[in-house]
C-alpha cells in the first residue's frame, strides 16, 4: 500500500509549481470525492489535499467541487477516478407508510378526475381564508 502525504493547499500548489506532483486526480473514497496526486517521479506517495486543519483530507460531495479547486490551481489535466465512489447512505422507507402515501395519492389523482368533482378557484379559497383569519375563527 502507498504512503499517504497529507498537503496544506500551501504546500500542495507549491509542490504543483514546483513540478513535484504527477497524475493529479479527483479520487472517489466512498461516498465524497478527495483531490490527490503522485509524488513524481515513480514514487508510490500518495500526496492528499488537507482540509483547513491540515491534519486530515479534504473531502468534497461533489466531483464538481473538487475540479473547480484544480482549476483555480491552474491543473487543467487531472484524472477522474470513480472505482472506489459509492452513492451516499439509502435510507429505506416503512412500507406501512409508503402504501398510505400511495393510497393518498392514488384517492387524490381519482378524486380530481372525478367531473363531479367542484373545484373552487384560487382566489375565492384566498378570500374565504383572509375572512376566517380576520374574524379569529382558524
Amino acid at each position: 500500500m502507498a504512503d499517504q502525504v497529507i498537503l496544506s493547499l500551501d504546500q500542495f500548489r507549491a509542490a504543483l509549481d514546483a513540478g513535484d506532483l504527477a497524475h493529479v486526480a479527483v479520487t472517489a473514497d466512498g461516498n465524497h470525492f478527495l483531490i490527490t496526486a503522485g509524488a513524481a517521479p515513480h514514487s508510490t506517495s500518495r500526496i492528499i489535499l488537507a482540509a483547513a486543519d491540515g491534519t486530515t483530507p479534504q473531502t468534497f460531495a461533489h466531483a464538481d467541487d473538487a475540479i473547480n479547486i484544480l482549476h483555480h490551481l491552474n491543473v487543467h489535466h487531472a484524472e477522474l477516478d470513480t472505482a472506489s465512489w459509492q452513492t451516499g447512505p439509502q435510507t429505506t422507507i416503512d412500507p406501512g407508510y409508503d402504501a398510505w402515501f400511495h393510497a393518498e395519492i392514488t384517492q387524490a389523482i381519482a378524486e380530481a378526475d372525478d367531473p363531479a368533482t367542484v373545484w373552487i378557484d384560487h382566489d375565492e379559497v384566498a378570500r374565504q381564508s383572509r375572512a376566517r383569519r380576520s374574524t379569529g375563527s382558524i
